[in-house]
């Protein structure tokens, strides 16, 4: 057998090299792998792990924390308005004063449109009386007419030619004038009358086409008060509550009774909605906006928000 020769051992080192490099990497494949490792919430690392850029991580919990505490430390600033009760109440007493005069100028109205009507029946039915009268006197002029011809066509075909004959035509002639002219006032009197009694149906019928009723339900009329009082007051009403006010005739009996509902329910410090105020908060600042003064105000249990300020009243209305 030949010497192995230096060549020959070096092919062999590599050789045997090269089979144990490939087994020991056929040993840790398995448990190797490629890029970062997937890392669930709540893993353990078993292993130091080393980000090669920097990256912040948040943990939510603990910031959730520290925000609850720093809202807690942090008092807010609320704007209270002390007038607002003040305000409020003299609008509502505006309002319903509004309203009044509105309903009285309504009812005064309807009042003339009703004496308008009554006026318009009795002129027609005294100019109905004036028009018989007058149809009667017409013909009793014409009686007397006929009769005066009558007597006039005897003293003629008597032959009459005497002084008392001369007389008594001469008086029939002034009978028949006074007569005649007595019909031509009438004739004109007639006509005048049914002129006037063509107007009075005439209006008659316009108002029978628009009717007046005893209260305002009419729909415009309603809805031009209901805009006016809303204006007044700055908010929205609903339908059936004005309507409810209007059967009252906005009495200062119903505007005590809302006074008396509204006046302990302002005197409260009442926010939008208690949410606002956020978990955890001990203390607030009240900004004053009458003095512009600040005050720390830690009394929150005290504050309503207007959810609970809608139940209150809709309780104390029962």
């Amino acid at each position: 057998m030949p010497p192995f020769s230096p060549r020959s051992n070096l092919w062999i080192k590599l050789a045997l090299l090269l089979g144990l490099a490939g087994l020991v990497t056929l040993l840790i494949a398995p448990h190797l792998t490629v890029g970062p490792p997937r890392i669930q919430p709540g893993d353990i690392l078993q292993e130091t792990l080393v980000i090669p850029e920097s990256i912040t991580l948040e943990d939510e919990r603990s910031t959730e924390l520290r925000r609850r505490q720093a809202l807690a430390e942090f008092a807010p600033v609320y704007d209270y308005d002390p007038k607002l009760k003040e305000r409020t109440l003299a609008s509502l007493a505006q309002a319903f004063e509004r309203m009044r005069a509105s309903r009285e100028a309504l009812d005064r109205a309807q009042g003339e449109a009703v004496a308008r009507q009554r006026q318009v029946a009795l002129e027609r039915i005294s100019t109905l009386a004036d028009l018989a009268g007058t149809t009667g006197d017409l013909a009793v002029t014409a009686q007397e007419a006929e009769a005066s011809g009558q007597r006039s066509s005897e003293l003629a075909a008597q032959g009459g030619s005497g002084p008392k004959e001369q007389e008594a035509l001469e008086r029939l002639r002034f009978e028949r004038k006074a007569v005649q002219g007595r019909r031509v006032a009438l004739e004109a009197r007639q006509a005048q009358l049914n002129t006037r009694l063509a107007e009075l149906e005439e209006e008659s019928r316009a108002q029978r086409k628009e009717p007046t009723q005893s209260r305002p339900e009419q729909v415009q009329g309603v809805q031009r008060l209901k805009a006016d009082f809303e204006l007044v007051l700055g908010i929205a009403l609903d339908e059936s509550a004005f309507r409810a006010l209007l059967e009252a005739r906005f009495g200062e009996d119903t505007e005590d009774a809302a006074e008396g509902l509204l006046g302990p329910m302002l005197a409260l410090k009442i926010v939008a909605a208690r949410e606002m105020l956020g978990d955890g908060r001990s203390a607030l600042q009240l900004r004053n906006l009458d003095t512009g003064q600040q005050e720390r105000f830690e009394a929150l249990q005290t504050l309503v928000d207007v959810g609970q300020v809608r139940a209150q009243l809709a309780r104390a209305a029962q």
